[in-house]
């Protein structure tokens, strides 16, 4: 039977911790060549204004997937998230759908749980002040998995979109991960003194200036796909240690490294660096003087380990509530 999940029952499963290490050992991996990943799809409306995504991938150990998501920028006007979608989850002897899920939060906790490998590998170990760009579906999640990793005493926040929920933000945000919460003015003031700074915005537009950035910073970049648009601006790409989720994705979808390269600021090869090689410790380690930018663009092989991992506890949690029912139903008769 197909196991039908919605966004709530997919969020109860996920678990920030336990995702980060499934995705650390997903891209391992993907750097042994063992993952079947064709690059995403995207095919646009006539009008121009959304578009779907179609992200298949298959690796033995984990099965058979496809995520469907769709990008529609006026949804907000029907009072719907700009970005919708589902994850099918296939059986790879028979073909049938193990699984149809809510895509909502996997996707937001696939892409913080990446960020938090990447910041295991490439940030400061006494990393203590979290910058975010951005306070939308991927704020709190990245503070999460920044907390997972690092002991984060102090997040500042900038986003000019909260002023009408920031108390309700704020309130969230401090539940979730314990710190000290600030919403603050500018995107400088949120950059200035960070050790991890994370852009997680839907801006076109560079939201990062490379000057505010100090010595020893991890930049995570996770907000922008699109070849023709950014959230960095080219002097952070030129201060940085490039590393990418998969540089040869990066340099079909990033705009961060893409307009940059097309500039003539930087070549092709500076961002030839993949996550993988680092875990793999095929890359020296970085210098604590140096910035370090990751550039994710979201791969495939990400949301089919989330959803595995997903199915797998909704899979065991029902067969406890089935086991629960069952033994009740022992004991009453026994009585």
């Amino acid at each position: 039977m197909t196991l039908m999940l919605s966004k709530s029952e997919v969020g109860h499963h996920l678990v920030m911790e336990e995702l980060i290490n499934e995705m650390e050992a997903g891209f391992l991996a993907f750097a042994d060549g063992k993952v079947d990943m064709p690059q995403r799809i995207r095919v646009a409306t006539k009008s121009g204004d959304g578009y779907g995504a179609f992200m298949p991938c298959y690796m033995p150990d984990k099965g058979l997937g496809i995520k469907i998501n769709t990008n529609f920028r006026d949804n907000t006007d029907y009072g719907l998230p700009r970005i919708l979608g589902l994850m099918v989850l296939l059986d790879t002897d028979t073909g049938m759908p193990l699984a149809i899920m809510d895509s909502t939060a996997i996707t937001a906790f696939r892409t913080a749980a990446v960020s938090g490998v990447a910041m295991r590998c490439l940030s400061r170990e006494n990393s203590e002040v979290l910058g975010i760009l951005g306070a939308g579906v991927l704020s709190i999640p990245h503070m999460l998995a920044t907390g997972a990793v690092r002991r984060i005493r102090v997040i500042r926040i900038y986003s000019p979109s909260l002023s009408t929920r920031q108390e309700e933000f704020v309130r969230a945000a401090r539940a979730s991960t314990g710190a000290a919460v600030e919403v603050v003015r500018s995107a400088e003031q949120a950059v200035a003194g960070a050790d991890i700074v994370v852009t997680c915005t839907s801006s076109t537009s560079p939201v990062l200036d490379g000057q505010w950035l100090e010595p020893g910073t991890c930049v995570v970049a996770v907000g922008n796909a699109s070849p023709i648009s950014r959230e960095l601006d080219t002097l952070t790409v030129m201060r940085s240690r490039v590393v990418c989720d998969s540089w040869r994705a990066c340099i079909l979808e990033a705009g961060d490294l893409l307009i940059p390269i097309k500039e003539g600021s930087i070549t092709d090869s500076r961002i030839k660096h993949d996550l993988g090689d680092f875990l793999q410790q095929k890359d020296l380690p970085t210098e604590t003087s140096e910035v370090v930018l990751f550039k994710s663009v979201g791969l495939a092989f990400e949301d089919l380990i989330a959803a595995r991992y997903v199915y797998s506890k909704a899979v065991s949690s029902r067969a406890a509530v089935q086991f629960e029912f069952f033994d009740a139903t022992l004991k009453a008769i026994a009585n």
